[in-house]
């Protein structure tokens, strides 16, 4: 081969060599970018079977945890708050704290085996996961296979809220700022009684027009006084990170009372109004956030 045709052999390879690496340097980061995809699909798809397995009973077959009925007691994770995009750092590091740790003085319990729980970080990070990044077809799968367990091995009830040993009184973290009167109810309670969430109401005056504030699971009121057969308006401020309402009720669900009014679901810092008009009987009543039942709840007093 001559010295001509030799450098044309080279002209063309360097070529080849530029055109290939330019091609890699295209198609790798689709390759990357589908990895990380498939990597996510499948935690979501490992999510899915242990949120089934282990949080059903609570949050409920579809994670809408009470809003999907009053037998789940759990805080609905399946919501798009959750799934916020702008907040999702932030929302995963709560979330993994609040799984692996529980919260003080709640049904939930710490789930790392750190802390005595069944799961290990790669497992909580997978539920983590489906929260914040599962869309509507991955919660549809979850529902399906929570109905299949149910079918299989029966529902399983969710821990009693009359038992004060089903409170968690000792964690890594996650405080809830309860009420005194409920933090020493259950910190003293005996098994078979009942934790008491308020003392006694102290009288308030009766008002048509109330503005009540959530925390991170409390209300800064323990009554609302009414007038009987009035029309009533609350306004809900929820000062905390978590969803919360605002809900009336002839008595608590959970021992058959009927619906008076239900509030509107509202994100952290947003704020809400509920109207109703005050039965006509006076007595006492009751209201809740519905999102956290055992937790946040109250005396609506119907004056005369």
């Amino acid at each position: 081969m001559n010295t001509g045709k030799q450098i044309n052999v080279m002209v063309a390879l360097v070529f080849l060599l530029v055109v290939l690496t330019g091609a890699y340097a295209v198609v790798d980061p689709i390759r990357a970018e589908r990895q990380e995809e498939f990597q996510l699909d499948q935690s979501i798809e490992r999510g899915s079977k242990l949120f089934a397995n282990n949080c059903r009973s609570c949050h409920g077959n579809s994670g809408r945890g009470v809003l999907e009925g009053p037998q789940f007691p759990g805080a609905p994770l399946n919501n798009e708050d959750l799934r916020d995009p702008n907040r999702l750092e932030e929302t995963q590091d709560r979330l993994f704290q609040t799984i692996a740790c529980g919260r003080y003085a709640t049904l939930m319990p710490p789930w790392s085996q750190e802390h005595g729980g069944p799961l290990n970080d790669e497992q909580i990070r997978q539920l983590v996961l489906l929260i914040t990044q599962g869309d509507e077809e991955d919660w549809q799968h979850v529902e399906e296979l929570s109905r299949q367990l149910n079918e299989e091995f029966g529902e399983v009830p969710a821990p009693d809220p009359s038992n004060p040993d089903n409170y968690t009184k000792g964690t890594c973290g996650s405080p809830n700022s309860l009420p005194a009167s409920l933090v020493r109810s259950l910190q003293t309670a005996q098994p078979g009684q009942t934790p008491a969430a308020t003392q006694t109401p102290t009288p308030v005056e009766a008002k048509t027009q109330w503005d009540v504030v959530a925390h991170d699971n409390f209300f800064d009121v323990e009554t609302i006084a009414v007038p009987a057969g009035q029309s009533v308006t609350v306004r809900l401020q929820n000062q905390g990170r978590e969803q919360h309402n605002i809900s009336f009720y002839t008595q608590s669900p959970q021992q058959g009372g009927q619906t008076i009014q239900q509030g509107s679901v509202v994100a952290g810092g947003q704020q809400a109004t509920v109207t109703f008009t005050a039965p006509a009987q006076p007595g006492s009543y009751f209201f809740r956030c519905d999102i956290h039942p055992n937790d946040m709840t109250g005396t609506l007093q119907v004056v005369g």
